[in-house]
């Protein structure tokens, strides 16, 4: 027998072995199929029932504080000068653009040209250039003051809103912050407008006028730092007065008045308590 042979026969399986390999890809094949169909419909199921569970939890999100009055009028009135100021800073930039082309036009000069035709050909379309431009210069100043109108507009909606505001909280707002002492700078005023308690903050200052010169005497970044925290500060006294509890009542009895709690007190102590002493 040659070594190939030899190599053949070692190779090849036994009859029993052959039997056996084609016996468990037979039971595997049967495995296969008999668990596809039931197989498929459970996992539907499953994931049917998982779809449904994601469908049954909600994520409660957390309400937004509600808006003011005053909140909204002031949310507005940002909103309509942010968009007037992009139209001012639209327009002084096309000013800006114009006037650097207008500057940069080039004369035409007579020695340039050959035939003198075209030297006044060129000068005509020069002037004209120069003049759509300048056209068009004129037209972006006058969006600009328009802009700028609107800007004041707003300005004075803005402090009349203010006033409205603070003669409902203090008597004597109009008196107190119109006062002629009162050393309020445009910073400070504008500081103020963009603060959440603008008529407190004016009103403090009206009733402190050394502070109000001290602030008015800073720079301009520090006139607005000054004002935002006084406007903190404010709006924290003020949160912290609102939540105070009520002092306790007095309890009134033969023996004279009493402090204490009502939590301390006994049934006819409180009764009598509730009931102003009677």
């Amino acid at each position: 027998m040659s070594d190939i042979e030899a190599m053949e026969t070692a190779s090849a399986p036994l009859p029993d072995e052959a039997i056996i390999a084609a016996s468990q890809d037979e039971s595997e094949q049967v495995e296969q199929e008999a668990e596809t169909p039931e197989e498929t419909e459970a996992t539907a199921e499953v994931s049917a029932e998982a779809e449904d569970v994601d469908e049954d939890i909600q994520v409660d999100e957390p309400e937004a504080p509600k808006e003011t009055k005053n909140q909204r009028k002031r949310r507005m009135r940002r909103e309509r000068e942010l968009k007037t100021e992009g139209k001012l800073q639209d327009a002084q930039q096309e000013i800006t653009r114009l006037n650097q082309e207008i500057g940069g036009l080039k004369i035409p000069n007579y020695n340039d040209f050959e035939n003198p035709d075209d030297y006044v050909a060129e000068r005509a379309a020069h002037a004209t250039q120069r003049t759509m431009l300048q056209a068009d210069a004129a037209r972006a100043s006058g969006s600009v003051q328009a802009a700028q109108a609107q800007v004041q507009a707003e300005r004075q909606t803005a402090i009349s809103d203010t006033f409205d505001e603070g003669n409902g909280s203090y008597k004597d707002f109009n008196k107190i912050v119109r006062n002629e002492s009162l050393q309020l700078s445009g910073n400070m005023l504008s500081a103020s407008l963009e603060a959440e308690n603008t008529s407190d903050v004016l009103y403090f200052l009206g009733k402190n006028l050394d502070e109000a010169a001290r602030i008015s005497s800073l720079t301009d970044i520090a006139q607005v730092i000054e004002i935002g925290k006084m406007s903190a500060n404010l709006s924290s006294k003020k949160n912290r007065t609102t939540k105070a509890k009520p002092p306790i009542k007095t309890l009134k009895g033969s023996s004279g008045s009493v402090d204490k709690n009502p939590e301390e007190m006994t049934n006819d102590e409180y009764r009598k308590w509730r009931n102003n002493g009677q």
